[in-house]
């Protein structure tokens, strides 16, 4: 009986795969040049970071692939503002204040947009973690008293 040499056909297809590299060539039109995003990949995957600066760079952002000087966003999903914080002095940024620290839902409402958008408080990751410590306070403190 003969094998059945299927195992031999998906490895051949996963290299393949693999071996092809991402097109670096192209070039995208920056239609604002105020805005240079730095997506965080932590908490987020590498694939899925890919594809979200895929998708800023074909609507006219600039987004870097690593944190530089040029930065002014940073967009992180799924880390408070003290992550945030931690990542950047890992970095060896001594000053991040000059950073918008902004939360995934910024980037999704400037790609829903086609341009950037305010960076309201709710999108600040400051702002965001700062109002959920105090309403769980208050809520602690009507509940418990304490």
């Amino acid at each position: 009986m003969d094998r059945i040499r299927t195992p031999a056909v998906l490895s051949q297809r996963k290299r393949q795969k693999g071996m092809r590299s991402p097109n670096l060539s192209c070039s995208y039109e920056i239609k604002f040049n105020k805005f240079v995003i730095f997506i965080m990949q932590r908490k987020m995957g590498m694939t899925r970071r890919t594809f979200l600066m895929e998708l800023a760079r074909r609507k006219g952002f600039r987004v870097e692939s690593e944190l530089s000087d040029s930065v002014t966003h940073i967009v992180a999903e799924n880390n408070s503002y003290l992550e945030v914080l931690d990542w950047l002095r890992g970095q060896a940024v001594g000053d991040s204040s000059r950073f918008e620290l902004l939360d995934i839902s910024w980037f999704t409402a400037c790609m829903e947009a086609g341009r950037p958008v305010d960076s309201e408080m709710k999108y600040r990751l400051m702002v965001r973690q700062i109002l959920e410590g105090y309403c769980e306070w208050q809520a602690d403190y009507l509940v418990n008293g304490v």
